[in-house]
């Protein structure tokens, strides 16, 4: 059996896990969609300086 204050405890180990865990995968979207942006951004300039030539 645990005490008040070993529950609290436990309890703000498992929000700062759930938080962790969601800000993680935030960023992890967040760092495929720049990604996507940014290649398609290159492709873009490419195809500029292809049709340039």
């Amino acid at each position: 059996m645990c005490t008040f204050s070993e529950a609290l405890i436990e309890k703000g180990e498992l929000r700062g896990e759930t938080k962790g865990t969601i800000k993680g995968i935030l960023q992890g979207k967040a760092d495929s969609v720049l990604q996507l942006v940014k290649n398609h951004i290159a492709t873009n300039v490419e195809q500029a300086m292809d049709s340039c030539l």
